[in-house]
């Protein structure tokens, strides 16, 4: 890891660096898919955790049994491209 990159992650710089919403930030973490540090309100996560939960979300990927952030989309979808 570079200087230039930071050790510890917000969840807004989490979700700016895979270019997806909070939402789904904030539910990996309360799923227990995505490993975070709470200070009083604030959420810091680890670079190494967040890229490797990113690594985890690559269709078929996931080792654990949790489900990916593919298959949850893809649960949600009402066959028509749409997410409801």
């Amino acid at each position: 890891m570079s200087d230039s990159q930071p050790y510890v992650l917000t969840v807004e710089e989490v979700a700016g660096l895979f270019n997806i919403g909070r939402r789904q930030v904030y539910e990996a973490v309360r799923a227990r898919q995505l490993r975070a540090a709470r200070f009083g309100t604030a959420l810091r996560i680890r670079r190494s955790d967040a890229e490797a939960w990113f690594d985890a979300q690559v269709e078929g990927g996931a080792s654990d049994g949790a489900p990916s952030l593919f298959s949850a989309f893809a649960a949600t979808s009402n066959n028509q491209g749409l997410y409801v």
